[in-house]
C-alpha cells in the first residue's frame, strides 16, 4: 500500500462560461494517490507488478464549488532492476517524538461567490506505541472555524453565536515514519461542533517533515466522509 499527495494545476476550471464543470473551480489543487501493489518475481533482474490506483482531486473546500473527481485504475507492468554502483551517504534519522504539537490554518469558502473564511487550529497528540517504529497516536483539536457560525444562519438558524465557530475533537493517529517525513492518518470526533449532524467524524491524511529533532512543518485534509473540509498547513513542534 502507498499513499502519494501532490499539487496539481487545472487548466479548465468552473466559471460563468464553464459552467457544466461543477466539479472544481481552482487551478490549484491538491492529488491525493491511493494504491494497493503487488510484485511477484519472474528470476533475478525481472519482475512482474500489478496495482490499483485511486486518484483523489480537490481543493480542499477553499474556494467553491468543490465536488471532487475521483479517478480508479488498474495496471499491469513489468519491472527490469539494474545494479547500482552509488555509494549513499548515511541519514540522520530523528527518534520519534513522544509529543506532538501543532498550530496550522486555512481558508475556505461553503458557497458559489461567497466569503472565504479563516480556519485556525491548535493540535496536540500522545504517542501510546514508542516502541514501534510505526506507532499510534491519540490527542485533540481546538478549532476556530469562521464560516459555522454563518452556516448555521443560513440554514435559519436564529440562535447562531460567535462561540459557535469552536470545535474540539477526539482522535487517533496511525503514524508511518519515512525517514523524517511522516504519513499520519486520523480519524475521529466531535467533543464540541455545532454542526455535528452533518460532521459527526472526521478523517485526516496529513505529511508532516521534521527540519529538525523538534520543529517541522505540515500539510493536512481533513474531511467529513468523501466531503473534504480544508487543507490544513502549518507548524509542528516535537518533544521527546
Amino acid at each position: 500500500m502507498f499513499t502519494e499527495i501532490f499539487l496539481e494545476y487545472n487548466t479548465k476550471i468552473y466559471s460563468d462560461e464553464n459552467y457544466r464543470l461543477s466539479a472544481i473551480s481552482s487551478h490549484f489543487n491538491a492529488l491525493i494517490l491511493l494504491g494497493f501493489a503487488r510484485e511477484f518475481q519472474m528470476n533475478e533482474n525481472w519482475s512482474l507488478i500489478t496495482r490499483f490506483n485511486w486518484t483523489h482531486y480537490s481543493n480542499g473546500s477553499t474556494k467553491a464549488p468543490n465536488l471532487g473527481l475521483n479517478i480508479p485504475t488498474i495496471g499491469l507492468g513489468v519491472h527490469k532492476k539494474f545494479k547500482s554502483k552509488t555509494n549513499y551517504k548515511e541519514v540522520n534519522v530523528f527518534p520519534n517524538p513522544n509529543w506532538h504539537f501543532l498550530f496550522a490554518g486555512s481558508i475556505k469558502q461553503f458557497k458559489i461567490e461567497g466569503p472565504f473564511y479563516p480556519l485556525y487550529i491548535l493540535s496536540v497528540e500522545k504517542n501510546i506505541s514508542r516502541k514501534r517504529r510505526n506507532y499510534w497516536s491519540l490527542g485533540s483539536d481546538f478549532i476556530f472555524d469562521h464560516s459555522v457560525k454563518d452556516q448555521l444562519a443560513s440554514s435559519l438558524d436564529s440562535s447562531a453565536r460567535y462561540f459557535d465557530n469552536i470545535k474540539i475533537t477526539a482522535k487517533a493517529s496511525w503514524n508511518i515514519p519515512i525517514g523524517n517525513l511522516q504519513i499520519s492518518l486520523q480519524a475521529g470526533s466531535y467533543l464540541k461542533n455545532s454542526l455535528f449532524k452533518k460532521q459527526f467524524i472526521f478523517q485526516r491524511m496529513a505529511l508532516r517533515y521534521r527540519f529538525t529533532e523538534n520543529i517541522g512543518a505540515t500539510i493536512s485534509m481533513r474531511s467529513h466522509f468523501a466531503k473534504a473540509d480544508a487543507i490544513e498547513l502549518g507548524l509542528i513542534y516535537t518533544m521527546p
